[in-house]
Formats: C-alpha cells, structure tokens, sequence
C-alpha cells in the first residue's frame, strides 16, 4: 500500500513538466511575458556595501515557473519522505522540504555554468541544476538510474 502509493506520487511528478504540471489545463490570464514591478514591502540593509533595489522586475510566467518548480521539489520530498518510512530508501534521507525557494530563487540568480557545492540536504538542488525527480529517486533508492548511478 505504500509503496504503491509512492510509486503513484513520483509517476506524477516524472510524467508531467512545466506549469501543466501543478495547474492542468488552467489557462492564465494573457500578458504572461508582460513584465511587472514589485516592490519588496521591508527595505533590505547592507553591511559595508550598498543594499540591493526593493524594486524587483518580473513577468506571470516567470512566477509561474518558479512556483512550479517549487511545487515538484516539494511533491518529491514528501515522496522521498514516504518512502524513507516505508523503508524503501536506506540509511539516512535528510529532506529538504521548506526550503525549496531558496533553491529556486538561487537558480533564478545563477546561469547553469556557476558551480555550486552543496551539502547533504541536494535533492532539490539538483533538480534546479536540470536533473530529473526520476534521477533523484532512484538515485535515494540506490538504482542504477540515480544521478550517481545508485
């Protein structure tokens, strides 16, 4: 029953990519690629440098794909978390689920060619540097289609 039940989770998050994904066949207002001001309501500080804008530039669909992302990270940790209770990922799974914005504002910031080194908690990291929640599933689960190849 709970294997089966994550099995079901991570079809859904391999299956299915980009906004249709998370909002099915939802139509979004058009004027997607319109960009916006929004201004961040707390103005940052800086110590000995020049704090950034509160002004912050960006489009529908850029929020839209950014909340995407987020949402499949999180789908896939509660998978991975499911299956680590069910004992189907062996040893230690220290999730990231909570943190999944700051993976994704850290990608919407970097291009593909900055190196990051990360720590334990990657899983979502490497989904936002291109990889697959298939990969990161079966590389918890120690298969040879895991990023590492089990």
């Amino acid at each position: 029953m709970l294997a089966s039940s994550a099995r079901s989770v991570l079809r859904r998050c391999t299956r299915r990519e980009g906004a249709q994904a998370v909002c099915g066949a939802r139509s979004f207002a058009s004027g997607g690629e319109e960009k916006m001001t929004i201004e961040t309501p707390v103005p940052f500080k800086g110590h000995n440098i020049d704090p950034p804008s509160q002004f912050v530039e960006t489009s529908k669909s850029e929020i839209i794909d950014m909340f995407t992302t987020a949402y499949m990270m999180r789908r896939l940790e509660i998978a991975a978390d499911v299956l680590y209770k069910g004992k189907f990922i062996r040893g230690f799974c220290h999730l990231y689920d909570g943190q999944e914005a700051v993976c994704v504002g850290m990608e919407a910031a970097l291009t593909k060619e900055d190196a990051i080194v990360t720590s334990y908690r990657d899983h979502c990291i490497h989904i936002g540097r291109g990889g697959t929640p298939l990969e990161v599933m079966a590389e918890l689960m120690g298969r040879v289609d895991g990023a590492a190849k089990g």
